[in-house]
């Protein structure tokens, strides 16, 4: 699966849960390089999603250092690869597709 396909997975599942709000960070030249590339906000926590295909790719060191400096302000970061990982960064359950 492509790391856009499952970003796309994510998003969905994402937008689905009450009181959230997620948006998808795209590269370009307003941004800074190697922001995450999910935000999502949910009972005032930020968190951030560094999504990749496989358990061998890690993120980039650049990627690494905004990671870092997202945690230092207070948000929760993770690199995921499955909406089951992000439902265990939000501490539940995947819930079932509507």
């Amino acid at each position: 699966m492509l790391e856009r396909q499952i970003t796309e997975r994510i998003l969905r599942w994402l937008e689905q849960r009450p009181g959230g709000h997620c948006l998808k960070l795209h590269g370009n030249a307003f941004q800074r390089k190697g922001e995450p590339d999910i935000l999502h906000v949910e009972d005032g926590q930020a968190f951030f999603f560094e999504v990749k295909r496989s358990a061998q790719e890690k993120p980039e060191p650049i990627q690494a250092h905004r990671l870092g400096q997202w945690r230092a302000a207070g948000a929760v970061v993770a690199v995921v690869r499955s909406v089951e990982d992000v439902a265990a960064v939000l501490g539940e359950k995947k819930r079932p597709p509507a």
